[in-house]
């Protein structure tokens, strides 16, 4: 294997593990409960990103916890994953 085959396969498998990698790592910290869900419901979310074209959206999964007083909407994904992470 010459030197350019070995230069492409490290900067292909450094690209495959660098895509995989957030821009906002999760912060450690203690999960504190503010008071128990009355209520969980999941929809689907159809947004348009700013400075698009009109016809270019994005649908992403979402979840809606409600409480008495406190309420919180997430994405499912990125709940499902904070989750995950926390179990480690």
């Amino acid at each position: 294997m010459n030197a350019i085959t070995s230069f492409r396969i490290l900067c292909g498998i450094f690209f495959i593990n660098t895509t995989n990698l957030s821009a906002q790592f999760l912060a450690d910290y203690p999960i504190k409960e503010i008071e128990p869900a009355k209520l969980i419901a999941t929809y689907s979310l159809l947004y348009q990103e700013d400075s698009l074209p009109p016809h270019f959206t994005r649908q992403e999964d979402m979840i809606l916890i409600l409480g008495n007083s406190v309420s919180l909407f997430v994405s499912s994904v990125g709940y499902s994953n904070e989750l995950h992470l926390r179990e480690i």
